[in-house]
């Protein structure tokens, strides 16, 4: 009896032990499960909206025969981004030195921009005016007062640069530089009467701009 006694008091205290042991790796694992590791908190991902939001913009450039300015929206470009594609009316003035009627021209620019978008952004530029695939003029043949045939033909107009900036809470702040060639800038003089009078000089289809965007984020 007394045996027994001693051999149900050792069989209790293994099995408490083998309780308690069990419990003490069921517990972490518990814990695991209870709260799973939140790696968005270490990676936040954007939604697709959030990589590809709009934002408004406004540019001003200017060349030493004429000026752009320039309304529009912005598609990507955010920081982290690389790629960002960018629409606008642009609207061209030229100097005037000789008179006569304003010469000028709206297009609607569409470009592509890849480089590196951050607090501080540096990108490379390649763009065309989109409307004239669609609305492009058939070539016509303009005569100078000396008789001299001009063609209005080519190239749609495109532009090409390097831009970079800085990013702010809500506004993006960008400098660029862009070489452009403007096949409508021809066109406009060669319609105009006092260029064919022979009062206007011939047009520089290809010009060098400087200028300044803005865009903002809401």
């Amino acid at each position: 009896m007394r045996n027994f006694i001693l051999s149900a008091s050792i069989c209790k205290k293994l099995s408490c032990s083998a309780v308690m042991t069990t419990m003490l790796f069921l517990i972490p694992a518990t814990s695991l499960q209870a709260q799973p590791l939140d790696y968005q908190h270490y990676y936040p991902r954007q939604t697709e909206s959030q990589r590809w939001s709009v934002r408004p913009l406004l540019a001003f450039e200017s060349s030493e025969a004429g000026q752009i300015s320039s309304v529009g929206l912005q598609w990507g470009g955010l920081p982290g981004q690389s790629v960002a594609v960018v629409t606008s009316f642009s609207f061209y003035r030229a100097n005037q030195e000789w008179g006569g009627s304003d010469i000028g021209f709206t297009n609607f620019d569409t470009s592509l921009r890849l480089g590196r978008f951050d607090d501080f952004s540096l990108y490379g530029e390649i763009g065309i005016a989109l409307d004239e695939l669609a609305f492009d003029e058939e070539e016509t043949d303009y005569y100078d007062n000396f008789g001299y045939r001009h063609r209005s033909s080519g190239p749609i107009d495109w532009f090409a640069g390097l831009g970079g900036g800085f990013q702010l809470e809500f506004l993006q702040i960008h400098a660029f530089a862009r070489y452009r060639y403007l096949r409508s800038l021809e066109q406009q003089y060669y319609r105009e009467p006092l260029w064919q009078q022979g009062y206007l000089p011939n047009p520089e289809p290809y010009q060098w701009f400087a200028g300044v965007e803005l865009s903002f984020r809401f």
